[in-house]
């Protein structure tokens, strides 16, 4: 895989199989995370009374572990023992950030968004979202009374929620689960 040819936009935050995940910190050697070289982050994740920081990414060349740079993204802890990053395009093809599991996300504040941009530096997409909790969108819901998200006026970030608990987007193909 290469991200060079996603388009990033916005703050993301990192899952495997429904389990809070990170950026790794030391060394990742190549060919794994579905890539030949695999980005790691470079001086360690920031605590979140250090706000928005800058971190270079590196992948290595089987002799250095940083030999390959990439330009700096930023990455802000989380309340709630998470982190977001606002990647970029990586210098080459080739290159994919890599992911490993930390912690299971267990707690979250709902706070209503701000009107800002994402420019901003002051800016929290950790803290500044809109809820969506309408019940239709469960996956066991099997209402005959289809609901359409066309004509909604999407603007910012959103978090799911499915009767007061925290949600996702599924991210397999299948019948829901019992």
């Amino acid at each position: 895989m290469c991200d060079r040819n996603v388009n990033w936009v916005g703050w993301y935050r990192l899952f495997i199989q429904g389990w809070s995940a990170q950026m790794p910190e030391t060394c990742v050697v190549n060919n794994i995370c579905g890539t030949n070289y695999p980005l790691w982050l470079r001086g360690g994740h920031p605590i979140v009374g250090d706000g928005v920081v800058s971190r270079n990414v590196c992948s290595n060349n089987f002799n250095d572990c940083c030999y390959v740079k990439s330009y700096p993204i930023r990455v802000k802890a989380c309340p709630g023992n998470y982190y977001v990053y606002e990647f970029v395009k990586p210098t080459t093809c080739h290159l994919a950030y890599c992911a490993e599991v930390r912690s299971k996300y267990s707690s979250y504040t709902v706070i209503k968004p701000v009107n800002v941009t994402t420019d901003d530096l002051s800016f929290d997409p950790c803290n500044n979202y809109t809820v969506l909790d309408d019940p239709w969108r469960f996956t066991s819901n099997s209402i005959n009374n289809y609901m359409c998200d066309k004509n909604v006026n999407w603007v910012g970030w959103y978090r799911l929620f499915i009767q007061g608990q925290d949600a996702q987007m599924p991210d397999t193909w299948g019948a829901p689960e019992s």
